[in-house]
């Protein structure tokens, strides 16, 4: 099933054979480039990996200059 970001979901196919699902099992992935010095926007942060193509800043980051750093343990 591919989602498509402005469509609605359509349940009855996400549950049909729901009771013979079995999640596949994927091995941990650690973020790349721990431990750097990485400027984001005014700040400078040690501890943050590197940031996510998709990701959403929080609510408060407009007042930051929409910084997203991402912490090393996401």
């Amino acid at each position: 099933m591919k989602l498509k970001p402005n469509e609605k979901l359509d349940i009855d196919v996400i549950l049909k054979d729901i009771d013979k699902y079995r999640p596949r099992r994927r091995g941990w992935h650690w973020r790349e480039g721990r431990d750097q010095l990485r400027q984001i926007g005014k700040f400078e942060y040690y501890n943050t990996s590197e940031p996510l193509e998709k990701s959403q800043p929080l609510p408060a980051a407009k007042y930051f200059g929409n910084i997203d750093p991402q912490p090393s343990s996401t």
